[in-house]
């Protein structure tokens, strides 16, 4: 778990630091919607990142 709780990890938890999650996400990510929520989630390698979606 990343400090601030901004982000949700799963499965890999030896990927680097807050920077390199950002980037991630802006590499390779795509949106679900679900009910009033919108979630990032993104995948690399063994892992993926979920960001916490916010009412829209």
């Amino acid at each position: 778990m990343i400090q601030g709780g901004d982000y949700l990890l799963k499965e890999n938890e030896e990927l680097g630091g807050e920077n390199d999650h950002k980037m991630i996400i802006l590499l390779t990510f795509y949106t679900v919607k679900v009910g009033l929520c919108v979630y990032v989630v993104c995948f690399k390698s063994m892992g993926y990142y979920i960001h916490k979606g916010r009412p829209r």
